[in-house]
């Protein structure tokens, strides 16, 4: 199930796409138990060189990424590593 989900995530990636917000409520299983990685109301897709800055998705699951570049004026911006 582990390897299915970060398949999907890095699907989405390699398309430019980060998900932010991948938490245990946004990973459905059909009903052959194959993930369903839903919820895609904070995705946004990255141009090249692109960083985003904007505090949003589950406070319990927030990246530290997101955190640090929330709380930090200078911080450069924080990508697709929140997937992970």
């Amino acid at each position: 199930m582990m390897r299915a989900l970060l398949q999907a995530i890095d699907y989405l990636h390699s398309r430019n796409i980060v998900h932010r917000d991948v938490k245990t409520e946004n990973i459905l299983l059909d009903e052959h138990t194959n993930i369903r990685l839903s919820d895609f109301g904070f995705a946004c897709h990255l141009g090249p060189g692109e960083k985003l800055r904007e505090l949003c998705g589950t406070p319990g699951y927030l990246a530290p990424e997101l955190l640090t570049c929330s709380m930090d004026e200078t911080h450069p911006g924080y990508g697709k590593e929140v997937d992970m």
